[in-house]
């Protein structure tokens, strides 16, 4: 049985597409993972803490080499 996709996946995945393609594109999954953290009632630490979590996951993955533009993303998401 595959396990189930916590926020902190479905975050991470949104980060990385708003890095490959701009978060301009996401709307829709956007608003959506957005009422999801509103009905679980994550408090702003939480929030903070999935977004530093995401960023240096994906800074790990993908490398130096697109830190600049991981960062400038991330700062738009």
């Amino acid at each position: 049985e595959p396990e189930p996709v916590t926020k902190a996946d479905r975050y991470r995945d949104l980060l990385k597409a708003a890095i490959l393609s701009g978060p301009q594109r996401l709307g829709d999954a956007l608003a959506k993972f957005v009422e999801e953290l509103v009905r679980s009632c994550i408090e702003p630490r939480e929030l903070l803490a999935l977004h530093v979590d995401g960023v240096q996951s994906l800074g790990a993955e993908l490398g130096s080499r697109l830190s600049p533009q991981l960062l400038s993303r991330a700062d738009l998401l």
